[in-house]
């Protein structure tokens, strides 16, 4: 089997548009990280770093969505997204 690149996000959107589709991404992830960071809690009585440190991240890439989206809107701008992801078999 080959790897896989897949075309998630491609468009120009106004700034409520984008931000809807890139905080749902963001909110999806920190979901996932919230719920492993529990799991790791209850099964085994410890904190989950790796997840603790990824929501952080997550939501400081939320707090600058949120800055740039206020930009655009200020500016009358829209914006162009582009996301792709990319799996590799290891």
């Amino acid at each position: 089997m080959e790897n896989k690149n897949i075309k998630l996000i491609d468009g120009t959107f106004d700034p409520d548009e984008a931000k809807k589709i890139i905080s749902g991404v963001l909110i999806n992830k920190m979901n996932y990280h919230n719920l492993d960071a529990f799991s790791n809690q209850i099964r085994f009585a410890s904190d989950n770093l790796k997840s603790t440190t990824r929501i952080q991240e997550l939501k400081n890439a939320n707090t600058e969505l949120l800055e740039l989206v206020e930009f655009a809107k200020n500016n009358n701008l829209k914006l162009k997204v582009e996301s792709q992801i990319f799996i590799t078999l290891v």
